[in-house]
């Protein structure tokens, strides 16, 4: 079963294939948010499709052209999951895999891919007879759509009939209108918000593991990430990706009922969970709580303005500090 990844753009896309089909996909806008969505998302593919992730054979990411930070994501992620798995990991430029889905002609083609303030990524491809599919043929160039219109121009030449060049032109200077439209009054205000909430917030939750933590302390959380970077600690991924027997207990629980029933606990492994960090519109809800026989108090509440346009409104990040209840 091979997983394939595309985060070169605002498009998310996952897919698993079994050697003669596609056996489940997604796509989603994620704005921006790859870090918080890509690993929740890829689990429940995996339980929809009922893959274990040790199923997996083979890995595939897409490696540019595209967003530097959703690329470097991307790979990271895949990267992880290759290695955890043992399995191969496969590169893929964004521009031939969006061709390779494109029908035969025998024009050459243009493949173009936004690139963000006015500018797009374009390559030549043309439809190679022997292989039976589209082949690059030039190298992936930056073009400016406004103050380098000249050189637009004459990569979209090189490659269409010119009765289609008007059309094609205009569609793709009102494409970009909107989307630089949408983009700028609708998705970077909550972008810019929870960068700055991660860089502040959340980064400062972190800190305070690293600072108040006993060393092989255990934190139990959805966002890895940024805990892993700064915390110190060893962290338990709620996700179920990196770590195989937790992916066994999400494949047949949700996330809202591991965290509310405390089925992370006792995971194999993990002979110990000493904080949990939980992430919800409500805040201190297991604060005094006993679930499954450990004890919550909490220790340290931060929030996020949004986790993006899917997620919108406060979320409260709570850091417990668990211990078990002596019966």
């Amino acid at each position: 079963m091979l997983l394939a990844i595309d985060t070169a753009t605002r498009l998310i896309s996952l897919a698993l294939h079994d050697g003669q089909s596609v056996a489940a996909e997604s796509t989603w806008q994620t704005d921006q948010y790859h870090t918080a969505e890509l690993a929740p998302q890829a689990a429940l593919l995996l339980r929809r499709a009922g893959v274990e992730p040790a199923q997996l054979q083979a890995i595939a990411v897409a490696i540019g052209t595209g967003s530097y930070t959703g690329l470097r994501i991307g790979l990271g992620f895949a990267k992880g999951l290759a290695l955890a798995q043992g399995v191969p990991l496969v590169g893929v430029p964004t521009l031939d895999g969006l061709m390779r889905a494109q029908p035969q002609r025998a024009e050459r083609a243009l493949a173009l891919l936004q690139a963000g303030r006015g500018r797009v990524s374009a390559a030549p491809y043309r439809w190679d007879l022997r292989k039976l599919r589209w082949e690059a043929d030039g190298a992936v160039r930056v073009l400016d759509v406004g103050s380098n219109r000249g050189s637009f121009a004459r990569a979209l030449l090189a490659s269409a009939p010119r009765a289609q060049l008007a059309a094609l032109a205009t569609a793709l200077v009102v494409a970009l209108a909107i989307n630089g439209a949408i983009y700028a009054r609708v998705v970077i205000p909550p972008s810019r918000a929870f960068s700055e909430d991660l860089q502040v917030n959340m980064v400062g939750l972190a800190r305070y593991l690293h600072d108040h933590a006993q060393p092989g302390s255990v934190v139990a959380a959805a966002d890895i990430g940024y805990l892993a970077f700064y915390s110190g600690c060893r962290v338990l991924d709620l996700g179920g990706l990196v770590e195989p027997e937790m992916g066994k207990v999400r494949a047949q629980y949700d996330y809202e009922e591991i965290v509310a029933r405390g089925l992370y606990f006792n995971v194999h492994g993990y002979p110990h969970v000493d904080y949990l960090v939980d992430r919800e519109h409500v805040a201190n809800r297991f604060d005094g709580q006993v679930v499954n026989g450990h004890r919550f108090e909490k220790v340290y509440m931060t929030t996020v303005r949004n986790l993006g346009i899917r997620k919108p409104g406060q979320f409260y990040y709570t850091l417990y500090h668990v211990t078990p209840v002596t019966p």
